[in-house]
């Protein structure tokens, strides 16, 4: 007989988001959310919007872009909408999109933002039924599980052609609802892991199946045996290795690692760990330490409670060593303020690390006082939070995955409880943005001495005055060292050597010789690794010689373009990498080579004689846009990426003036701005408030406005 709702919301509850399994990531919010009675969602709600008038429109992403989509299809009411669950190496995103009824469907997004939506065969079209996504491999192979109409979990596997297998482990139940098999993670080779249930007992059991089907049952030493508990894997790396948690007969958890030859390490608590005394009003304690995600290398990312029955975050290094963390701000109700049954402080409390990426980076979300978001840990400790994007409110913004390019998916909720997916590239920050806050600054570089003048939007009487380069030098922006706030730098075409002040280390000085006299410096994130790379085009040869900050040892040449040409590189194809490209003014056609798509080049037309290429992101939808300035009359043509058929033409500027797009109100929206030599004066038109212009004079004849378009 099915159960209630309401009870099944608590019992799903609790394994899924209590215990923080790999349903810590959104895909927990699908299986919960259209498994929850509207009475239960009902009080969630009434909670979070009363968080939701502090969490929103908190910003404080500061140099983060975001591309927000919705797959095709997805419900439009609370609680419905589109969930992403992982992002791989070549930045192809998994997840699910939950549908009016409420019915759960697959979905992978392509790099140039195609989405397509699948389900599995069998999967129930009942409500509370359908198909969900939780791991996506290198191959763009995605593992997942299937509610069919007699609510059971299934396995599946799809393939990146589209095809579709099924799979149940042997034992697992087939009769009883809410049991079965139930997917966690996919390898690069294929293998998956996950748990199932039995249709006696709702005990959990690990599995592990090869890439060529053949299934491996085990069960760590010491895993209870009473409902609830059980061995629960998460995550399966390249190695093969697994890592999960087991609850033991008391409700506490432990973290295990299982490796490929089907040894298992355990327990693996953490420092401080609580081993009981925090008993909530769940159907089980959050008690312990709770592995969520293993990398290649073998270090393992997860969340444990204290003793105080507060949440934290930690990584254990391959070697065991343990490091524990918290966002910014974080906080954990604890105690009597989790007394209440299915307060939902007590599921995203404190810090919830949920992946981790080859080098060591891993993303999340947390809670403070002013709601929930995204954070980002960097390998060397560094913590970027909170990652909100702009519009988000009611749950806030969970960061579900990272890749190795550092590109970040997750899901955000909007102002009526809605759910959107959302990619944040890698990338280097916001163009010309000095101090980091997210704004580009006004700024010149003034040959005559070699300074630099700099406002800094976070501090404007700050100004930054700083003595780096000489006459015949090009200054060069770009964040060269990854912690998105734009270096002073300079190329000096008489030697070829490029002159860097890294902000993250001032006097850690680069000199790095790559070029030669004639050469145009075009520095750009071509690797996507958030570092901008050492670059030039040489007009001689047309060939672009490029250094990748990631393998600095395997230098690229490419040729494309030739003498006359203009480099106008840019993200035309928002996969976070700067793609190569050059304007021709002899025909006024665009020729570019997309990263994601190198094979299918993009030639556009668009301009004509005498005009300026000014590319830059003016519909904020992550990519390149393609546009020209026209001196003659001061004329912008824009073409944005999100409705091409629909250009931009704006009269901003007049002969002489030099145009500096940029985005100087961090809307993450290129504004329209010119900088006019005969009397320093910068006009800018901040998309946030185009009514509002801004004038600042800042520089004189002869300077040269820092934030003109790269390649000029």
């Amino acid at each position: 007989m099915r159960r209630p709702l309401g009870k099944i919301a608590a019992a799903f509850l609790v394994p899924v988001l209590a215990l923080g399994v790999v349903y810590l990531t959104p895909n927990a919010l699908t299986h919960a959310w259209v498994k929850m009675s509207w009475s239960t969602k009902a009080c969630f709600l009434r909670w979070w919007l009363i968080q939701s008038v502090h969490a929103q429109g908190t910003g404080g992403s500061a140099g983060l872009i975001f591309t927000t989509f919705d797959a095709p299809g997805a419900g439009t009411s609370a609680l419905q909408g589109t969930f992403p669950v992982g992002i791989n190496a070549a930045g192809v995103i998994a997840g699910a999109y939950i549908a009016a009824g409420p019915v759960a469907h697959g979905f992978v997004r392509a790099t140039n933002g195609t989405i397509t939506d699948f389900d599995a065969p069998d999967a129930g079209t009942g409500k509370n039924q359908g198909t969900f996504p939780v791991s996506i491999n290198a191959a763009g192979a995605i593992a997942g599980d299937y509610f069919d109409k007699n609510n059971v979990y299934h396995g599946f596997v799809r393939a990146a052609d589209g095809s579709i297998t099924e799979f149940d482990v042997p034992g697992a139940g087939t009769l009883q609802f809410d049991r079965g098999t139930s997917p966690t993670s996919i390898d690069t080779a294929g293998d998956i892991t996950g748990f199932y249930k039995t249709d006696t007992s709702s005990v959990r059991h690990g599995f592990v199946r090869a890439a060529s089907g053949a299934i491996t049952t085990f069960d760590v030493p010491g895993a209870g045996t009473a409902s609830q508990e059980g061995t629960l894997p998460f995550s399966i790396n390249t190695a093969g290795n697994i890592a999960g948690v087991y609850v033991d007969a008391s409700g506490v958890s432990h973290g295990f690692v299982r490796a490929v030859n089907g040894t298992i390490t355990a327990p693996i608590d953490a420092p401080g760990a609580a081993t009981g005394g925090c008993t909530q009003k769940f159907d089980v304690s959050l008690v312990g330490t709770v592995p969520i995600r293993i990398d290649p290398a073998g270090d393992i990312t997860g969340i444990y409670t204290d003793t105080g029955c507060a949440r934290h975050g930690f990584l254990r290094a391959a070697n065991g060593t343990f490091t524990s963390f918290d966002a910014p701000g974080a906080v954990t109700p604890s105690g009597s303020a989790c007394a209440t049954k299915g307060s939902p402080q007590c599921f995203f409390g404190g810090t919830n690390p949920i992946s981790i990426n080859t080098a060591g980076d891993t993303t999340g979300l947390y809670e403070d006082a002013s709601g929930f978001h995204g954070f980002k840990r960097a390998a060397n400790g560094t913590i970027t939070a909170p990652i909100d994007v702009p519009g988000a409110g009611m749950l806030g913004t969970a960061a579900s995955s990272i890749n190795d390019s550092g590109n970040i998916t997750g899901v955000y909720s909007d102002a009526t409880g809605v759910f959107h997916g959302f990619l944040s590239p890698a990338g280097t920050g916001t163009t010309g943005d000095f101090d980091g806050d997210g704004k580009a600054d006004v700024a010149v570089f003034r040959p005559s001495n070699g300074f630099w003048y700099i406002i800094p939007s976070s501090n404007p009487t700050g100004v930054i005055a700083q003595q780096w380069g000489t006459s015949g030098d090009i200054p060069v922006r770009g964040d060269f060292d990854g912690d998105r706030k734009t270096d002073i730098a300079v190329f000096r075409p008489s030697n070829g050597f490029w002159y860097i002040i890294p902000s993250s280390n001032p006097a850690g000085v680069i000199a790095q010789q790559w070029g030669t006299s004639g050469d145009i410096p075009v520095p750009g994130d071509y690797d996507g690794d958030g570092k901008t790379d050492v670059a030039v085009f040489r007009p001689s040869n047309g060939f672009w010689y490029i250094i990748p900050s990631s393998s600095s040892a395997s230098p690229i040449g490419t040729q494309w373009g030739t003498a006359g040409d203009i480099p106008a590189p840019g993200d035309y194809d928002g996969d976070g990498k700067t793609d190569v490209a050059v304007f021709r003014p002899s025909t006024g056609t665009w020729y570019i080579i997309p990263s994601s798509n190198p094979s299918v080049p993009i030639i556009k037309q668009w301009g004509t004689q005498g005009d300026l290429p000014v590319p830059a992101d003016y519909d904020g939808d992550g990519k390149t846009d393609i546009a020209v300035w026209r001196p003659s009359n001061g004329t912008w043509f824009i073409l944005p990426s999100s409705n091409p058929s629909a250009p931009i033409v704006k009269q901003w500027g007049a002969n002489g003036d030099i145009p500096v797009p940029a985005d100087y109100d961090g809307d993450q929206i290129a504004d329209l701005a010119v900088w006019r030599p005969s009397n320093g004066d910068w006009y800018i038109i901040p998309s946030s408030a185009p009514s509002t212009v801004i004038t600042t004079q800042w520089g004189t004849s002869g300077d040269v406005p820092v934030q003109k378009p790269v390649g000029q």
